[in-house]
């Protein structure tokens, strides 16, 4: 997949040559939400995975939005750093749990972080998906799960398994929602 972050550069014997950079939101030109743009709805609505009519998902959401003035990008690291911070059990003992079921269990690995944090996104009508792929870590690639935010220029990547504020060129998307 070739978006903002990742591009192909060039071909060799062994594949592509692939360029990864880590990418954020100029701060003048991202919006405020809720987001009012029909195109956008499949990454606003809930569904079984994201109840993002769920009152205590809204709740929580509204409470990372506080202070942000509407800004898309500072609630959405808001959001990414609460989710990292309040997931206290992280292990692979999840199979794939939806929303409701992370944000009363506080546990799970990188798709219950991704799943509560687009879910929490999605219930203030902000754009999001969640994108899978692989992450280099301590030598290993590694199957990895995070999230993308549009900010009304772009889709940016943040991952709440980690909780950075962006995501760097150690994550590499294979596919999206």
């Amino acid at each position: 997949i070739e978006d903002a972050r990742q591009s192909i550069e060039g071909h060799t014997d062994r594949g592509v040559l692939l360029r990864v950079t880590r990418t954020t939101p100029d701060p003048g030109e991202v919006l405020q939400f809720p987001v009012d743009d029909e195109t956008m709805k499949d990454y606003m609505d809930g569904n079984p995975l994201m109840q993002t009519w769920y009152p205590r998902i809204l709740g929580v959401a509204a409470r990372q939005a506080w202070g942000t003035d509407q800004d898309i990008w500072k609630v959405s690291k808001n959001m990414e750093k609460w989710v990292f911070d309040e997931i206290k059990k992280k292990g692979f003992g999840t199979g794939f749990a939806s929303a409701t079921e992370v944000l009363d269990s506080r546990e799970g690995d990188c798709s219950e972080h991704a799943v509560l944090m687009a879910a929490m996104i999605r219930s203030l009508s902000i754009p999001a998906k969640l994108v899978s792929g692989v992450t280099h870590y301590r030598g290993e690639f590694l199957y990895h799960m995070w999230v993308e935010v549009w900010t009304g220029t772009g889709w940016y990547a943040l991952d709440p398994t980690i909780g950075e504020g962006s995501v760097d060129a150690m994550h590499v998307k294979l596919g999206e929602s």
